[in-house]
């Protein structure tokens, strides 16, 4: 009889409480209505009222599926809720991720076309200062020094993973991606590119279409053309001879590409 009564009074006490909120909610309603003045408003009313009841219903019933599909909404991007405790974190998106910087691995032979492709690379992602130098190292004890240890790190390990794994060897124990880019530089840069200038040159001399097409032996030598004038950089004192000197060139790449067509093309 004890254990009767013992479950009795929760059972009576939830019903209480329903009565009450039943109670408050028709107040409300009556008092909504009143300042109903369209058959418009009095659906758009009862619309809501049954949104408001059917949330409730939801949200009391079943708290934790609800939670978990808003959740599962809001990574879908349809809903904007999310749960208590829980705050957006910016992961540093593609900066953090793995990512393919250039092809153009640095192997000891081929250091202006990866100087060219990372620099690329690491303009884009707005890093340059740290191979220029521009990105000084600030005192370890002001406040931004902590930001620049760890763009610094990372532009340095953008350098090395872009290098052979016995090169990249040699630049482990340097202290900043500048330092890194300078003795890269220093190592397998010729200042003159007297072997660069040798072997593109060498290239385009043998170089006919064979089996390629018109636009695959076109786009061979234009990729050349484009590395020669990357290592041919003249300072002209007048811009007059400079033009004149780029039409000169310019007419010499056309008599190469026609030479170099197949003799089939003449039939």
């Amino acid at each position: 009889m004890k254990c009767e009564k013992f479950v009795a009074f929760p059972i009576f006490s939830v019903f209480l409480v329903m009565g009450f909120v039943y109670l408050v909610t028709v107040f409300i309603f009556i008092e909504d209505w009143k300042g109903l003045r369209s058959t418009a408003d009095w659906f758009a009313f009862l619309d809501n009222y049954t949104r408001f009841w059917n949330d409730s219903i939801t949200d009391s019933s079943f708290s934790d599926e609800a939670g978990n599909r808003r959740r599962r909404c809001s990574r879908d991007g349809s809903f904007s809720g999310t749960s208590s405790g829980q705050e957006s974190i910016n992961t540093g998106g593609s900066e953090g991720s793995v990512i393919l910087i250039t092809k153009h691995k640095l192997t000891g032979h081929n250091y202006h076309q990866w100087a060219k492709s990372v620099m690329m690379f690491i303009s884009g992602k707005g890093k340059d200062d740290y191979l220029t130098g521009t990105a000084s190292p600030p005192q370890k004890d002001d406040p931004s020094f902590r930001m620049w240890k760890t763009e610094n790190n990372m532009v340095m390990s953008w350098l090395i993973n872009t290098m052979d794994t016995e090169i990249g060897q040699n630049f482990l124990f340097y202290d900043t991606a500048y330092e890194i880019w300078m003795a890269a530089k220093e190592t397998y840069s010729d200042n003159d590119n007297t072997a660069e200038l040798f072997d593109i040159k060498g290239a385009l001399h043998d170089l006919r279409q064979g089996g390629m097409s018109v636009t695959q032996y076109y786009n061979t030598l234009s990729r050349f053309w484009q590395q020669l004038d990357g290592f041919e950089s003249l300072d002209w004192e007048c811009p007059a001879d400079a033009s004149r000197y780029m039409k000169i060139i310019e007419k010499e790449r056309i008599f190469k590409f026609l030479l170099g067509l197949d003799k089939s093309l003449d039939e």
